[in-house]
């Protein structure tokens, strides 16, 4: 999970359009949401070398995403209320990546789902 934070961001910051990252069940879930949101342009998966081919969002010279800010850590979860969610996303126009217990899905999805869940990731836009 750190790992796929750090390879976007350093892709980012060098403002790389293509980067790539292991594939894993959980970076493909992540994926999925950012495909979803509009952050990544398409990822294309490579079995034989276990690694996921990751295009970003460029919009005119920049990313559709500034940072991806790491939350939750090993060694010190943090989760989120319904209430607490609705106050970061509602009132300061934050974007999440959770792990709730209906899967891993964006802040926004849980405000529609009314479902709390640990915090993963924040996208700075």
């Amino acid at each position: 999970m750190i790992n796929f934070a750090s390879i976007l961001n350093q892709a980012i910051k060098h403002n790389k359009n293509i980067c790539t990252i292991p594939l894993t069940n959980i970076n493909l879930d992540i994926l999925k949401v950012l495909y979803a949101n509009g952050f990544i342009y398409s990822y294309t998966l490579d079995y034989k070398k276990r690694k996921v081919l990751v295009a970003l969002n460029i919009i005119g010279d920049t990313n559709s995403m500034r940072q991806i800010k790491i939350i939750s850590k090993p060694s010190k979860p943090v989760y989120y209320t319904v209430k607490q969610l609705t106050n970061h996303i509602v009132k300061e126009g934050r974007f999440y990546i959770l792990s709730t217990s209906n899967g891993i899905i964006s802040s926004e999805s849980a405000l529609k789902l009314h479902s709390s869940g640990e915090v993963w990731f924040e996208i700075i836009k």
